[in-house]
């Protein structure tokens, strides 16, 4: 089993990759026995998402210093939910940006600190899903979600 890819620049996301017009962006391929593959479609967008806003407390006060966490909505296979799941942190005003983000429907928290790698783990991802936000991003979409801070994960 094998996943087709394609890494693009900043000014360029993955829309869809189909093989004999069925979709197998986020499916994997069994290539045994196959000496090569055709009809495959890459189709890529230069309209691309954004996500921002700003993050505050529990009284209010907005926050300057914080970890916004994207997941997929639904759970997602490690290796699949890698290609959704993003992190970013605010600029020195305390607002977070996050662009090119693929369409689709998300989860976001915001936390105190994340250790490094922990957002893929798939229990940490189920404890987020809890207290997070969903949202929805079409193709090209501007989206402001101002978060309340999650205490305590």
């Amino acid at each position: 089993r094998v996943f087709l890819s394609l890494t693009t620049g900043p000014l360029w996301v993955l829309k869809s990759i189909t093989i004999e017009g069925e979709d197998v962006t986020d499916t994997p391929i069994d290539l045994s026995g196959r000496q090569s593959v055709t009809g495959v479609v890459i189709r890529m967008t230069d309209k691309l998402t954004q996500l921002s806003g700003q993050v505050s407390d529990a009284r209010g006060q907005l926050l300057k210093d914080y970890v916004i966490v994207v997941l997929p909505a639904e759970q997602k296979e490690p290796v699949i939910a890698a290609r959704w799941i993003r992190t970013a942190r605010p600029d020195s005003n305390g607002a977070y940006l996050l662009r090119g983000l693929r369409p689709g429907r998300y989860v976001v928290t915001a936390l105190e600190t994340i250790e490094q790698g922990r957002q893929f783990a798939p229990e940490f991802q189920e404890q987020l899903r809890r207290s997070a936000r969903e949202l929805s991003l079409k193709e090209g979409e501007n989206v402001t979600l101002d978060l309340k801070l999650t205490p305590g994960l």
